[in-house]
């Protein structure tokens, strides 16, 4: 790394901005490459993600194909969904003609009007959640998108992680998938199940923000998604956010129509860690999203 310990375009991905009184450190990547960019330039970092990612091939492969069986299931939900019984169609509904009902055909069902979705994953997590916790939660992020856009939505997938200092915030952020951009399980794992990829990340913006002179850094107020992200953490650290930080006018104001699903720990989204079908169907009922989308069940369809 260059000037000052980083390179010009590491401190490019850097903002400074202020939540009521505190000021905000923001570190956010366009993809996966980017942030493995940004880690690679620490030596010391470069090292451990070697290593980690060397000794992790084999849980690689088991959460590629846990997400798989997930993924069998989604489709065989879609396919009993697609098709919608009307007057003409690709192929009759015998039932119905049996009965003389005149809707006695089956169409493909018309797709839905697109909307954005933004899928926040919090990967911060508590000292007694176990490995196969933290892996099924990341299974479970990744086929919550695949299961949104099965239902006509366009989805913007993100992770963070962020810790509250010495009085201040350090917010890193990288986005898993661009909406209308194809979904990378593999490229997703690192980030999602080895969560030192992005505590490093945070521990290095810290450096940074070490160096970072106030009055050159770009200030303003926080609005829609970063905002919105805080005032969740804000439930943890007591920050007082000031007078008319609340973060709907804000969202609202950004981007109209854009729903955000925010996901947090393990624990809290009922996530045991052990059978993925089973947490599969806690995970969708505590995200309470039946009004988006048909829920597949997943546990009922274990083989």
């Amino acid at each position: 790394m260059e000037g000052n310990g980083f390179s010009e375009r590491e401190w490019r991905n850097l903002s400074v901005a202020r939540f009521g009184p505190v000021p905000v450190y923001n570190l956010t990547f366009a993809s996966v490459r980017e942030l493995r960019g940004f880690l690679e330039g620490a030596p010391e970092v470069r090292e451990v993600l070697k290593r980690s990612e060397n000794a992790s091939k084999e849980e690689l492969e088991q959460f590629l194909n846990l997400a798989g069986g997930l993924q069998a299931v989604n489709l065989k939900a879609t396919r009993a969904n697609v098709a919608e019984p009307a007057f003409v169609g690709s192929r009759p509904n015998v039932p119905a003609y049996i009965a003389g009902a005149p809707k006695n055909m089956y169409r493909m069902a018309r797709p839905k009007e697109k909307k954005v979705v933004q899928v926040l994953i919090n990967l911060t997590y508590s000292e007694d959640t176990t490995a196969g916790q933290l892996r099924n939660r990341g299974i479970l992020a990744l086929n919550l998108v695949r299961v949104l856009e099965q239902n006509g939505y366009i989805v913007d997938f993100r992770a963070f992680e962020a810790k509250f200092e010495d009085n201040a915030v350090y917010l890193c952020e990288v986005m898993l998938k661009k909406p209308g951009g194809k979904l990378n399980p593999e490229s997703c794992y690192y980030p999602l199940c080895e969560q030192l990829i992005l505590r490093h990340a945070v521990d290095l913006l810290q450096r940074m923000s070490r160096l970072a002179e106030p009055e050159e850094a770009s200030y303003g107020r926080l609005s829609g998604g970063k905002l919105a992200e805080l005032m969740l953490l804000n439930r943890q650290w007591k920050i007082s956010s000031g007078k008319g930080a609340s973060p709907e006018p804000a969202a609202a104001k950004e981007k109209p129509g854009r729903r955000q699903i925010f996901l947090g720990t393990p624990q809290s989204m009922g996530i045991e860690g052990r059978n993925i079908f089973r947490d599969a169907d806690s995970f969708l009922r505590s995200l309470r999203l039946g009004d988006m989308i048909m829920i597949p069940k997943y546990e009922s369809e274990e083989e």
